[in-house]
């Protein structure tokens, strides 16, 4: 059977016995059903890999067909609680990472959105967008960044002005993931004047507003990523999410939450990685014996493996304090999560092709699609820069 989760690691306190069955449910499910979208054990990757938009939309009919969108809105899934059990996300990211980062994307999008609407949104909101996320039929995105403020969401320019019962947007967002294939966009905009992130406001923005325009953006590795243009868009009230000038506060606290869950993904690409490259140096033969027998290749196999066990139990503590409601140091600790496993992982990366050699830059090989996918985690929910300013103010 396949093993994707370390044992050891799922045996620890953090755990308990129903997020190491999901575990290995998730192992399960990706070697019978996740076939279509994973690596395949050629090291080339299956399936389409030049049309990212119709891939996000298989993935996201693949999940919710199979339930794994239940666990992104718990309110309405299968494991219905009025909270998210964060380890399970965190474990789900992971194992999709694993198999295909296309799969992780559309869950963790699907989850952004629909946690914004879930916490601070009315009855008839939740009514309208839950169920449909949780079943395929809607996709969302969590629309808050824009060119001129990338993490400082503080000074964001969107503006939502009144008119009459509605609210008029003018402005943009950008890379924003789930652009081009939503349904409806969870959007920040400014309510009233000042640079802070006092004035900002959620507001539901469906994808056939009048004046939305939206426009692709390539990145390096293949996503669903766009721009959101908004020329003079008239959004009714009754699309505002949550209170008034609340925005940036709700924004914030999904952003902290989903943080150490970056880090999952992160694991799941560094594991990813490890296994390749211990296939390869056991394999390849130099100077008369195996690459996996040179000091070398130890040495960078140990660190990686070290690396692992240690992101790992950063990530697991922190979704343990989050579902514990630990006072304290959750948003610290979930920062470095974050910062450590995206930031190791680029290493372990590097490191996996350089024991491969040229084997490792055959294009769309897993090692060279890893390459280029495990450089967005860094920029992700906050980059390492801003998380390393989050960590040194939480000295004080």
């Amino acid at each position: 059977m396949l093993e994707i989760f370390d044992r050891y690691i799922l045996n620890l306190p953090f755990f308990e016995e129903r997020h190491r069955e999901l575990a290995y449910s998730l192992e399960q499910w990706i070697e019978e059903s996740g076939a279509p979208f994973a690596h395949n054990v050629s090291g080339v990757v299956s399936g389409d890999v030049s049309g990212d938009v119709p891939r996000c939309l298989r993935a996201g009919k693949l999940l919710a067909s199979s339930g794994w969108l239940d666990y992104a809105v718990p309110e309405v899934g299968k494991n219905k609680s009025t909270s998210r059990d964060f380890r399970a996300i965190c474990l789900i990211r992971e194992g999709l990472a694993w198999c295909d980062d296309i799969l992780d994307f559309v869950f963790s999008i699907q989850s952004l959105s629909s946690s914004t609407i879930s916490h601070y949104g009315s009855s008839a909101q939740k009514n309208r967008y839950l169920t449909a996320i949780t079943k395929g039929e809607l996709f969302g995105t969590f629309a808050v960044t824009e060119s001129s403020s990338g993490s400082d969401l503080s000074s964001i320019r969107l503006a939502a002005k009144k008119c009459g019962d509605n609210y008029c947007l003018n402005g943009e967002k950008s890379w924003i993931s789930n652009a081009t294939i939503a349904n409806f966009h969870c959007v920040l905009a400014r309510t009233s004047e000042g640079k802070t992130g006092f004035g900002q406001s959620m507001f539901i923005v469906p994808e056939h507003t009048k004046n939305l325009h939206i426009e692709k953006v390539d990145l390096t590795a293949p996503r669903s990523i766009g721009t959101l243009r908004f020329d003079n868009c008239i959004i009714p009230k009754e699309n505002m999410i949550g209170k008034e000038g609340y925005g940036f506060q709700y924004a914030m606290e999904v952003l902290s939450r989903y943080r150490m869950t970056v880090g999952s993904t992160a694991i799941g690409f560094a594991r990813r990685a490890l296994e390749e490259a211990l296939r390869w140096a056991k394999r390849r033969k130099v100077s008369g014996g195996l690459l996996f027998d040179t000091q070398l290749a130890q040495n960078k196999l140990a660190d990686i493996k070290v690396f692992l066990d240690s992101a790992s139990l950063l990530v697991a503590r922190a979704a343990w304090e989050y579902d514990n409601n630990i006072k304290g140091g959750f948003n610290l600790h979930s920062s470095m999560a974050k910062l450590f496993a995206s930031d190791g992982a680029n290493k372990v990366v590097d490191d996996a092709m350089q024991l491969m050699g040229a084997s490792g830059l055959v294009s769309n090989s897993i090692i060279e699609r890893l390459a280029r996918e495990i450089k967005l985690l860094r920029v992700y929910e906050g980059t390492s820069d801003i998380q390393r300013f989050t960590i040194a103010n939480g000295l004080n």
